[in-house]
C-alpha cells in the first residue's frame, strides 16, 4: 500500500507500534553516486526502502534528528525489524503507546544506499 500521510493514520490506528530511528538527516552526505544519480538523504533513504518492502498501510514523520514509522501490518512489521533490528524494548510516547527503537541512522547509509542499487 501506498504511503498514508502521518496525522491520518496516527488518528485511525493510535495504538499501533511507532518505530524510531536516529540520528537521521535531511541532506544526502553527497549530491550524486559514482553512477550520476541524485542521493536521497538518509530520511528519504529510509523512505524509499520503506515504499519497496511494505504492503501494508504506513507513514512516516521526521523531527530535527529522529525519523519515525507507524506500520499497520504485523507481517511489515517484522521485516522492518529484521532490516533493521529493535533495541531495547519498546516504551510509551506521545505518538504511541508502543514506540521501539530500531537500528537506523547516518552511519547505515552507505549500507542501505547500496542494497537499495546506489553506487556509492
Amino acid at each position: 500500500m501506498p504511503k498514508k500521510k502521518w496525522n491520518d493514520l496516527a488518528r485511525s490506528h493510535a495504538v499501533y507500534p511507532v518505530y524510531s530511528a536516529g540520528p537521521v538527516s535531511s541532506s544526502a552526505p553527497k549530491k550524486f553516486d559514482k553512477a550520476g544519480l541524485t542521493l536521497p538523504s538518509p530520511y528519504g533513504l529510509l523512505l524509499e526502502w520503506l515504499g519497496k518492502n511494505l504492503s501494508g498501510d504506513w507513514a512516516a514523520t521526521k523531527t530535527k534528528i529522529v525519523a519515525s514509522v507507524r506500520i499497520t501490518d504485523p507481517q511489515d512489521a517484522a521485516q522492518l525489524t529484521q532490516r533493521f533490528p529493535a533495541l531495547g524494548t519498546s516504551i510509551k510516547t506521545a505518538m504511541s503507546p508502543h514506540t521501539q527503537q530500531i537500528r537506523y541512522a547516518d552511519a547505515d547509509y552507505a549500507a542501505l544506499a547500496t542494497e537499495l542499487g546506489y553506487a556509492v
